[in-house]
């Protein structure tokens, strides 16, 4: 009788481990908005007008100083060109080509500039969300979070806003608010990614 008592514990037991470890092995799925959640933190909305001064005060004023070498380098080149040395002639030449090249290309690198200038800009606030993101991650043991437009469809899926606007203390559109869900979703086939995954639109818990 004690033998068999013995060899029941022991069972349930193993029963018991095995259910826990196949638990602890269940992948967990999340998916995330990075954006939806960085356009709902306070100062994001003044990057805008920032990257605008920008474009309008520090690349305008390059603008300025560039056209307007470029017409002394003009008039320098018009009013001594014969009396110049063939050297010195060749060299302003080429500082004169290298300007004009500047001014045509300047649409391009102004518009280079100002997406760098609001990529610093919005630095800030996609590592603060990164952060939250991270650390809701670790805490909730998620193997997998997905961008919300990687697929066409992921069946029970968790929706991290929730969570992790809680740890950013922000309030949700009322509409949103709610405990974490777990839903099925369905992502559009004509998309531009055409539903298929994207391995580096995912996020891993180290």
């Amino acid at each position: 009788m004690q033998k068999l008592f013995i060899v029941a514990t022991i069972t349930l037991a193993l029963v018991f481990l095995h259910n826990e470890k196949a638990s602890a092995q269940a992948p967990k799925f999340g998916y995330f908005d990075m954006d939806y959640m960085v356009s709902l933190l306070p100062g994001v909305s003044d990057v805008d007008s920032l990257r605008m001064a920008f474009e309008n005060d520090t690349l305008g004023a390059r603008y300025d100083s560039l056209l307007s070498e470029l017409r002394k380098e003009d008039s320098l080149i018009k009013n001594q060109l014969c009396g110049m040395p063939t050297r010195v002639d060749t060299a302003r030449q080429q500082k004169m080509a290298n300007l004009f090249y500047a001014v045509q290309n300047w649409q391009q690198y102004a518009r280079e500039q100002s997406e760098q200038r609001q990529g610093q800009l919005m630095q800030p606030f996609l590592d603060t969300v990164r952060h939250a993101l991270q650390a809701v991650i670790e805490e909730q043991r998620y193997s997998y979070v997905f961008r919300k437009r990687t697929f066409w469809y992921a069946a029970q899926t968790d929706d991290l806003k929730f969570p992790v606007a809680k740890k950013l203390g922000l309030r949700l559109p009322p509409q949103l608010q709610g405990p974490i869900e777990t839903v099925e979703l369905f992502f559009n086939k004509d998309s531009d990614r055409g539903g298929i995954f994207d391995p580096h639109a995912w996020i891993t818990r180290p």
